[in-house]
């Protein structure tokens, strides 16, 4: 959200100190637009980043699925999401200890058959990739599932 605002704050100073009347009336919604544009970019790289920070840092283990839900979440804006839910043990390569991981993916109504293809790739009892260094733990998917996911 700052981000977006940092961005919409900065097109309006653009806008006054280089446009007339009406490119300041228009900086406020190109500005939300771009902002909200740039963010998912930004998210996309902070991704990219830690997965391969992980990738050269981290063991690369696997992982059992132990709980899979897909759920339809209704919006009282009209919006409606579908949420996917996958959680998954693993033992940790250094304490040998046994843990979970939970991962939450939202998607937005259009991604409705991303959002089903990805639960029906991990159904109870797949086996999925990971990546783990120290306390830190990620599935270690070819693409990020979801926009609204970086952690």
């Amino acid at each position: 959200m700052l981000f977006v605002l940092g961005v919409v704050d900065l097109a309006i100073l653009l806008g006054m100190r280089f446009g007339n009347d009406a490119a300041v009336a228009l900086t406020l919604p190109v500005g939300i637009v771009v902002g909200m544009v740039l963010w998912t970019q930004v998210l996309g790289v902070v991704w990219r980043f830690r997965r391969s920070y992980l990738r050269r840092s981290g063991a690369p283990i696997s992982g059992a699925v132990i709980e899979s839900d897909y759920r339809k979440l209704h919006r009282v804006n009209g919006f409606d999401q579908h949420r996917v839910r996958i959680e998954v043990t693993f033992t940790h390569p250094e304490t040998g200890a046994e843990h979970r991981l939970r991962k939450q993916y939202l998607f937005m109504e259009f991604r409705q058959g991303r959002a089903k293809s990805l639960q029906a790739e991990f159904p109870v009892g797949a086996s999925v990739p990971m990546l783990v260094r120290r306390q830190s733990a990620a599935f270690d998917l070819p693409a990020r599932p979801a926009w609204i996911d970086i952690w």
